[in-house]
């Protein structure tokens, strides 16, 4: 067994800190450091053998935190390795962080939603990503209702809850949401010219920024009356983790700050003009539920900033992503077309020809399309879901959890576990969902039994329910899935059918890399944008318009 001593070696600070500017390092290391003493002096964290293994840091007290912050995802990938534990204790300061790296532990996790708690945590990252005052109105209607954490007594995050699973999941006014976002994408498609040459993720970017505001908060949403929002959004989802940090955000998270209040102001003000009762369903629900609770006009369009960034952070990255791995891959392309292709239809008129894509029948008959969208989850969200744990509690009649502490599924350890997925789990395969929903195992060819075909190879056996952990788990499943996935396999397939995509070389265009160090919030970023050009799509016959719907 692997000794619970002994961690990871640390990189330098110069390392962790290369992406952060001069004024911020010299902030958050004197923070921490001084933080650090004082908790060292002062306070001491006792274990108890009926907890899960502790995992000692090389630098006492803080090595943990400056992992988790500065290397994200590859950290705790990089703890998971190395120890082989299904969960493990992290001290930090002076509390602890249970991580759970096991998908029955986490469906254990999510069973106990009375004793393990997120509701606790997410008022917490609220006030702090938002930079609201803890004596706000926005933190008593948060707060209001909560009797120790039981999910189904949060007054207005139960309603909240309840409101966007009726207005997201599947119905009328997901099909409403669906159209329009289609419409919109359609708009952007016919905009760009033959041989146009675009920065592929920022034209991603822009394009989903665009469409998604329009088709949630109508014509007159702020993004598309401002085009300066756009960047300014996008300052402040980049600098979001230094604003959940919360160490002097006015000085490390400057530019986000200023993106943050300069969209907030612009929704208060769409707000005024009433534009809002142009949105969707949803959005007006949420207005209409925040300031029934008590928020000020201010705080609940403000809180709306943070919903855009719930929608775009995931929705941009995953799209690219998506068509990243389908054009850089001439053979999946070629199969991806022969899903799509027999989908797209025609209609006649006096205008001409009109080709006829519905989203609903692409997610019926394309089934490797669906299956590389859960796959690129897998690989590009590592996110971790987080609990507070409200009491002194047995997990799985195996570990004590201690009141007081957070327990964490670590989703980018578990979708990286070759226990879990099979020999080639640290690799895009197109074909891993293809079968079953929760995604196959995957064995080696070395090891196949004799005789076994290849198609039994492909299917595997099934993998636990709870490992897959793109759009969370238990009570707080995503409640947004239905939207993404709508939207993702409609604007994947539209392009796919439509275009034609090539490095500026002319060649396949080259897949970039992600960034592996970012804190894991959301759906992971490339490491670089990739220039591509644009063009209709050759050998065939489909012309004239184009129509997308639901």
């Amino acid at each position: 067994m692997a000794n619970p001593d002994a961690e990871l070696e640390l990189p330098g600070a110069h390392h962790l800190l290369s992406n952060v500017n001069s004024t911020t390092k010299i902030v958050l290391l004197l923070s921490v450091f001084v933080t650090a003493y004082l908790v060292h002096h002062l306070t001491k964290i006792d274990h108890d053998p009926r907890e899960p293994p502790l995992i000692r840091p090389k630098i006492p007290w803080i090595g943990h935190i400056l992992g988790v912050i500065w290397r994200g995802t590859t950290y705790m990938q990089e703890l998971g390795d190395k120890h082989g534990y299904q969960a493990y204790t992290l001290p930090m300061l002076s509390s602890r962080a249970y991580i759970v790296s096991s998908a029955p532990l986490a469906a254990a996790v999510q069973k106990s939603s009375r004793v393990l708690s997120f509701n606790p945590l997410i008022i917490e990252i609220t006030i702090r990503m938002m930079g609201f005052s803890r004596s706000s109105s926005t933190m008593q209607a948060l707060k209001k209702g909560d009797d120790g954490g039981k999910e189904q007594d949060y007054g207005m995050m139960k309603e909240m809850h309840i409101h966007t699973h009726a207005t997201l999941g599947p119905g009328p006014n997901l099909e409403d949401l669906g159209n329009r976002q289609m419409e919109q994408f359609g708009k952007h498609f016919d905009l760009l010219a033959e041989g146009q040459e675009l920065d592929f993720f920022s034209w991603v970017r822009e394009m989903m920024t665009l469409s998604n505001t329009f088709t949630l908060y109508g014509p007159k949403n702020p993004y598309g009356t401002d085009p300066t929002l756009i960047d300014a959004f996008w300052d402040f989802e980049a600098g979001v983790p230094l604003c959940i940090i919360n160490v002097f955000p006015s000085i490390t998270a400057r530019k986000a700050v200023k993106g943050r209040e300069k969209v907030a102001k612009a929704m208060y003000d769409y707000y005024k003009q009433g534009h809002h009762k142009e949105a969707s369903a949803w959005i007006q629900g949420r207005i209409k539920l925040n300031l029934g609770h008590g928020l000020t006009e201010w705080e609940a369009m403000k809180l709306e900033v943070a919903t855009t960034f719930g929608i775009l952070g995931n929705a941009v990255s995953s799209s690219f992503w998506l068509l990243a791995y389908i054009y850089s891959s001439p053979t999946l392309l070629a199969e991806i077309r022969a899903e799509v292709d027999p989908v797209v239809s025609t209609e006649e008129s006096a205008d001409g020809t009109t080709n006829v894509i519905s989203v609903t029948k692409v997610r019926e008959r394309c089934p490797l399309l669906h299956s590389c969208m859960r796959e690129i989850l897998r690989l590009h969200a590592p996110m971790t879901s987080a609990r507070w744990v409200q009491q002194d509690t047995t997990l799985d009649d195996t570990y004590l959890l201690r009141a007081g502490s957070v327990v964490q599924i670590a989703g980018g350890v578990l979708h990286a576990d070759t226990r879990v997925w099979g020999h080639d789990a640290a690799i895009f395969n197109p074909r891993r969902f293809l079968h079953n929903v929760n995604g196959t195992f995957q064995v080696a060819p070395s090891t196949s039994e004799n005789g076994t075909s290849e198609k039994e190879k492909e299917k595997g056996s099934q993998v636990h329910p709870a490992a897959f952990r793109a759009f969370g788990g238990g009570y707080v499943l995503c409640p947004g899935r239905h939207f993404a996935a709508t939207e993702m396999m409609g604007f994947v397939a539209a392009m796919v059918a439509r275009f034609d995509i090539e490095g500026l070389d002319g060649k396949t265009m080259v897949r970039p890399e992600p960034v592996k160090s970012d804190f894991p919030i959301v759906v992971l970023k490339p490491e670089r944008d990739v220039g591509v050009r644009v063009k209709r799509r050759s050998g065939t016959e489909k012309g004239g318009k184009w129509r997308y719907f639901v």
